[in-house]
């Protein structure tokens, strides 16, 4: 199986890509999650609509691509700290 035995459509000529009749809180066999992985290798945004995973199975999906990062953390340490250490809101340009 490769990436044009998914239902795919592609969302811009460069990048991206929305999969359909893939339910992501079902296990995915070895085939079909590397015809996914080839998919985002090639088109590097993919977009999986309507799925309603818990945290576990959003994590033990990403974690198939390779160890996942808590980018929380960075996150949150990049945004602006007022005089009190406090976050200060983001201000918009």
């Amino acid at each position: 199986m490769d990436g044009s035995e998914l239902d795919m459509v592609s969302l811009s000529p460069a990048i991206g890509a929305e999969i359909r009749g893939v339910d992501l809180r079902a296990p995915l066999d070895d085939r079909r999650f590397r015809a996914i992985e080839r998919l985002w290798l090639e088109r590097s945004v993919l977009l999986f609509r309507g799925q309603d995973l818990s945290v576990e199975r959003q994590v033990a999906f990403a974690e198939r691509f390779g160890p996942a990062a808590d980018v929380r953390v960075a996150f949150v340490d990049a945004i602006p700290r007022g005089p009190s250490g406090k976050h200060r809101p983001v201000e918009s340009r």
